[in-house]
């Protein structure tokens, strides 16, 4: 227990010692907070990293004390501005008009991102945030209204301060669609294909069906997803927002998984079209300073 050991150390020579190593308070920050390797050649001050992320969440704790998850018609919110760094639709067919970067930016339920056809599950988005670090305490997702035909159904969102490339971002890379009963042994792990199922494939497919399904906060920031949104059926979703609280996690970037999409209109070339992917918390400027000394 972190306030334990550094009230400790103050009267017992052996805790001294032990709240003075860097492992101790890099497990507390990994365990607490989400932290992962961030790749300096020098020890970084982990007392430090960690006292600033108590100080974070001390100083705005009404962002880590929110009720309840928020469901209802899309209301702005104030979430932390990002920008894109990447996705794998490769077509791009619609980026003239529904860009990625659609999404980033509050405006009418209209500005959309919308993939290309017969792209419509296992999209993914990376996302940077302009702040560099922040504390990301909850992650929401926004359908647009009647006219965009094949809205969101269920999104993933990962978070990390290293690069989007990361193993544990790939960790749900190739899953396949939630409701297929077979899956195509031949296809590929391209965008939108279903995948050779395995033991371990079965494992994370029933994992992703029981995120979806949860309510809670997630248990193991930075390795298992921040959020798990699952959006009602057509015409439910309709202009609707989903919010789901996270564990606070500190995050530099945040790639956002789109299952799949809805597809009343039984189209054959269904895509993905979604309104709004946010992320709400608390900035942590500071926390360049600490970074940028290990190197």
């Amino acid at each position: 227990d972190p306030p334990t050991t550094a009230r400790a150390s103050s009267v017992c020579l052996a805790w001294k010692s032990l709240a003075a190593s860097h492992e101790i308070w890099q497990h507390a920050a990994c365990e607490n907070y989400g932290f992962n390797n961030l790749n300096c050649w020098k020890p970084l001050d982990w007392r430090a990293i960690y006292r600033l992320c108590v100080q974070t969440r001390t100083r705005y704790h009404h962002f880590f004390r929110l009720a309840n998850d928020y469901q209802g018609p899309y209301c702005k919110g104030d979430p932390l501005p990002s920008c894109v760094v990447t996705h794998n639709d490769s077509q791009d067919q619609y980026v003239d008009l529904f860009p990625p970067s659609n999404a980033l930016i509050d405006g009418p339920l209209e500005r959309c991102w919308c993939t290309s056809n017969n792209l419509n599950m296992n999209v993914n988005l990376v996302v940077e945030l302009k702040c560099k670090y922040a504390v990301v305490t909850a992650v929401g997702v926004v359908n647009p209204a009647d006219g965009f035909d094949n809205q969101v159904a269920d999104v993933l969102a990962f978070g990390s301060i290293t690069s989007p490339l990361a193993e544990h971002f790939q960790k749900y890379a190739r899953l396949p669609h939630l409701e297929s009963l077979s899956i195509d042994p031949e296809a590929g792990l391209q965008p939108g294909n279903r995948w050779a199922a395995s033991a371990d494939d079965h494992a994370e497919r029933e994992l992703v069906r029981q995120l979806l399904r949860s309510s809670t906060m997630r248990t193991q920031p930075g390795v298992e997803p921040l959020a798990a949104i699952c959006f009602p059926p057509w015409p439910e979703a309709c202009g609707r927002q989903i919010v789901h609280r996270c564990a606070p996690t500190v995050c530099r970037y945040v790639r956002f998984q789109l299952l799949r999409s809805h597809n009343p209109k039984g189209h054959t070339n269904a895509n993905i079209d979604v309104s709004k992917l946010q992320i709400f918390g608390v900035p942590m400027t500071a926390l360049q300073s600490l970074v940028d000394n290990c190197h």
